[in-house]
């Protein structure tokens, strides 16, 4: 209890992108990526609620990858990852582990 009260943790955002585009991320090159969902995956130290508040906005400056992708993607769900330590890099190894 006393963990979840820090406001902290990983967690994955769920985005659907309605039809195909390419996205540029800051300096790098355009990725086009089809109409599907897609997750992003992140941590937050501190104010996990605010940088999941942040996660649905859709007009903000960018600092993060998943702020280029957000701008024409629709939020749909935030899950947080109450765990003791933050586990952002284990969790894509997680998701690909699942069957189907």
């Amino acid at each position: 209890m006393e963990r979840e009260a820090e406001d902290r943790s990983s967690y994955i955002v769920i985005l659907k992108l309605p039809r195909e585009a390419s996205v540029g991320f800051g300096n790098l090159d355009f990725i086009r990526f089809p109409e599907d969902y897609y997750l992003y995956i992140g941590s937050a130290r501190r104010n996990l609620t605010q940088r999941l508040q942040r996660h649905r906005d859709i007009l903000k400056r960018h600092f993060r990858h998943g702020d280029y992708l957000r701008a024409i993607a629709e939020f749909h769900f935030a899950l947080p990852i109450p765990t003791e330590g933050l586990v952002e890099c284990q969790i894509p190894q997680a998701i690909r582990d699942l069957p189907g």
